[in-house]
């Protein structure tokens, strides 16, 4: 690996011990990454998550006395049993841990795919206009306590190398989220995590069991592969520049790929036209823009150039992904 790899690993407190921690400091990881989701306890009953801020407080001091500097924090808006005054009350206790970065998610609703998600009451999810509203609060929050927001879902604060990236429209999109890394190759290790290496995605095993025999027997965990077409690159390079940094030159984008956007995407291009008059985005010949609150909807913008999700909504009655809000 490179001196400058990223070495990051997504930790629950109630199972890190301080030997485990001390373990990854030797081996060189360098970024760590907390789930917390939401720290009021009535929504981790629901949830059946049971991670208290004090416990993510003494982990994280724990991380930093190991010489831990990168810290990302996941917040999910939209989940069961959320109140405006339990997520600010979350909101506040993520400002006093101060880490650099947070992803702050829409809540997927998929009982059909997570048994958990059985447990609870659909009436127990905000409503969508609430739900909107839990999202914009966490905006105002964090960009006036210093964060940078970063595309769609991310805040990083302004001294971190995502928000300098940022800055001077060098921001890059993986699976993972947003990185500063163009294309690197990513190596996903444990059950289910998916690698990306040169330009295709590599699945891992998903019951324990398996995995640990294909390692065992000195193969690779990988049951399945995704190969890239040409049209999945162009795709994919079209919705990395709308989410990264809201903009499409299109002539640069045409000389990159070597195609008429206007031909090319003859069949999208129309869909854009309701973002257009709500203000949202401007589109002419020289290039897409998002403006001002468009960001907010990123995802709604390049969901248009996602030739996946028609086959998906029409061969499928439960799809794996939820509403954008």
């Amino acid at each position: 690996m490179r001196p400058d790899a990223e070495l990051a690993i997504e930790m629950h407190p109630r199972t890190s011990t301080p030997a485990f921690c001390e373990a990854l400091a030797e081996l060189g990881f360098n970024r760590i990454s907390l789930g917390v989701q939401d720290f009021d306890p009535k929504v981790q009953e629901l949830i059946n998550r049971h991670q208290t801020y004090e416990m993510t407080a003494e982990m994280v001091a724990l991380l930093r006395g190991l010489g831990f500097r990168s810290f990302n924090f996941d917040l999910i808006y939209g989940l069961p049993g959320q109140s405006f005054e339990g997520w600010e009350k979350t909101l506040a206790q993520v400002l006093e841990l101060r880490p650099d970065r947070l992803a702050v998610y829409s809540y997927a609703h998929v009982p059909w795919k997570s048994a958990v998600q059985r447990s609870f009451k659909d009436s127990d999810l905000p409503p969508p206009g609430m739900k909107l509203e839990l999202f914009q609060r966490a905006y105002e929050t964090f960009t006036a306590k210093g964060y940078r927001s970063i595309g769609m879902d991310h805040f990083a604060l302004a001294d971190d190398e995502l928000a300098r990236a940022a800055e001077r429209g060098g921001l890059h999109r993986n699976f993972m989220g947003y990185s500063t890394k163009a294309d690197a190759h990513q190596l996903g290790f444990g059950v289910s995590a998916i690698s990306y290496v040169g330009g295709n995605y590599f699945q891992n095993l998903k019951e324990l069991p398996d995995y640990e025999a294909a390692i065992r027997g000195g193969g690779l965990a990988a049951f399945r592969g995704f190969l890239l077409t040409r049209d999945d690159a162009i795709r994919r390079d079209l919705i990395t520049r709308i989410m990264c940094n809201g903009l499409v030159d299109w002539a640069a984008f045409e000389a990159q790929w070597g195609l008429k956007h206007r031909e090319y995407f003859k069949a999208e291009l129309p869909e854009l036209r309701t973002f257009v008059a709500d203000g949202l985005l401007e589109n002419d010949a020289r290039a897409l823009r998002v403006r001002d609150e468009g960001f907010l909807f990123l995802r709604n913008v390049a969901m248009v150039f996602d030739r996946y999700l028609e086959d998906i909504r029409s061969q499928s009655a439960t799809p794996t992904f939820s509403k954008t809000v």
